[in-house]
């Protein structure tokens, strides 16, 4: 999360961390680590970064699937524009 924090502007960085994300929140217990450490923010800021790169879209889309199987990560997610955030990339892709 720091890497993508501080390289926003970097495409790779956000794909790549997107997709790492997907994959730790696979586990149960990693879905509430990431977004009590700014996880949910973190990746819809890489989504508005990057409407226009497709692995962005896809693997941050795959995080926020992932962390919405918990119930207040959907509440979460929501708060923070994510259901704005996946339309616009639904609607760019």
């Amino acid at each position: 999360l720091d890497a993508m924090k501080q390289h926003l502007e970097h495409t790779g960085v956000q794909q790549y961390g997107c997709g790492v994300l997907w994959r730790l929140a696979l586990d149960d217990t990693n879905q509430v680590a990431i977004a009590k450490a700014g996880g949910i923010r973190t990746v819809l800021d890489a989504m508005k970064q990057h409407l226009e790169h497709t692995g962005v879209q896809q693997y941050g889309c795959g995080v926020l699937w992932r962390l919405a199987l918990d119930d207040t990560n959907q509440v979460a997610i929501a708060k923070a524009g994510g259901i704005r955030t996946v339309l616009d990339a639904m609607k760019q892709h």
